[in-house]
């Protein structure tokens, strides 16, 4: 793990220098220890510490889907394999017949990172129901649990996949999404589903959001001028429009 020594140089008594440069000794954080690290992929739609998935937006014969995980190490790389475990900590209320683990951990020898699958499945109960795996660091003889490492998608001692089959907010939709079509809401997304086919927003640039704009936009208004006086709602009352940021 690489360290920063702070030195204060007083131009005076250079001898106390060269003393506030020295190690403290007895500072555990100079002791060599490996540490890990555990996160998520950015291109899979990892933010933080987390991901979401929803089944919602994928035919029903889809059972199960992967999410993949990746796990650093901080420290010297080993010329040996070395095991490593994750445990679902509290806060998991996914039930063990809802996912599958490797059954075996390893980063390999001169190694400093490895990514793993780990399997999510779709059960009844995520109909109506958000279910969530933390998976933490366990301390074993290889490695302790490292820091956060702050990005778009974090790597630090703990990480959580989250899924159902309610239709909820993807993660992209206030970075593109919200200035073509506006603010999302659980109607307004299964609308642009069924009209465009449209499922996933990763990566979409500004041209191709504004064409799913102007493509609901139309058929909004035809819905609309088809239910006088009922106009969509969404799942709170409010009608449902398509401009930039609006409801």
């Amino acid at each position: 793990m690489q360290k920063t020594i702070h030195c204060i140089i007083l131009t005076i008594f250079l001898p106390a220098a060269f003393t506030a440069c020295k190690k403290n000794v007895h500072d555990a954080s100079f002791k060599a220890q490996a540490r890990l690290q555990v996160g998520g992929v950015e291109a899979e739609g990892a933010r933080k510490d987390s991901i979401g998935f929803t089944f919602a937006i994928w035919p029903t014969t889809l059972a199960d889907t992967v999410v993949t995980v990746v796990v650093q190490t901080m420290g010297n790389v080993a010329d040996k394999d070395r095991s490593f475990t994750l445990v679902a900590d509290s806060g998991t209320t996914a039930l063990p017949a809802e996912y599958e683990l490797p059954s075996n951990l390893v980063i390999p020898a001169n190694s400093f990172k490895v990514m793993f699958p780990v399997r999510i499945k779709r059960s009844d109960r995520l109909k109506n129901e958000i279910v969530k795996l933390v998976l933490r660091v366990q301390p074993n003889e290889h490695f302790l649990p490292g820091p956060v490492l702050a990005g778009t998608a974090d790597l630090g001692p703990a990480f959580r996949i989250v899924w159902t089959e309610v239709l909820t907010q993807p993660a992209v939709w206030n970075n593109s999404m919200l200035y073509a079509v506006g603010r999302w809401s659980r109607v307004k997304h299964q609308a642009i589903i069924d009209v465009t086919g449209i499922r996933n927003y990763d990566g979409l640039n500004y041209s191709q959001t504004y064409a799913i704009a102007a493509v609901m936009l139309d058929w909004l208004n035809a819905y609309n001028t088809a239910h006088p006086g009922a106009p969509l709602l969404d799942e709170k009352g409010q009608e449902v429009r398509i401009c930039s940021q609006c409801n």
